[in-house]
């Protein structure tokens, strides 16, 4: 019996360690996040530019003029077939996510609802300002 108060004590002392440990380690990576992207907007993705050289297969590959021409071309055809994809696809991808919206919808209560229909339009929103940018297709509209 006179172990347990002591392990009581240990397990106390661990679960604040890893309190403390984990907020300062939350923090310190916020603050990063935070000076990192400092110039862009809270809801956006790194840019192509801001995305790190060995990301762009051109300069990884080493391309010639030529090779770099030609990888251009098929990089626009190819996105202009999968904008095209897209298009196509929309209305169903549409309907997939009110459907799922609705049934989300139907268990929560009220107070629930409220909340999950501002965090759809704030959803809404930031796709349809980003969607400019990426010259993305047809986005789903809210329930």
């Amino acid at each position: 019996m006179k172990d347990r108060p002591r392990a009581i004590a240990v397990l106390v002392a661990v679960f604040l360690a890893g309190c403390i440990l984990g907020s300062a380690g939350s923090y310190s990576w916020l603050r990063w996040q935070q000076e990192t992207r400092q110039d862009q907007p809270a809801d956006s993705f790194p840019s192509r530019r801001q995305q790190p050289e060995r990301w762009h297969l051109p300069t990884l590959l080493e391309l010639t003029p030529e090779q770099n021409a030609r990888y251009s071309e098929i990089m626009a055809e190819s996105r202009r077939e999968l904008d095209g994809l897209r298009s196509e696809q929309a209305p169903k991808i549409r309907e997939i996510i009110m459907k799922m919206n609705r049934r989300i919808s139907e268990i929560l209560t009220e107070e629930q609802r409220r909340k999950f229909d501002d965090y759809i339009r704030e959803v809404e929103h930031i796709r349809k300002r980003s969607s400019g940018r990426r010259g993305g297709a047809d986005r789903p509209p809210k329930p």
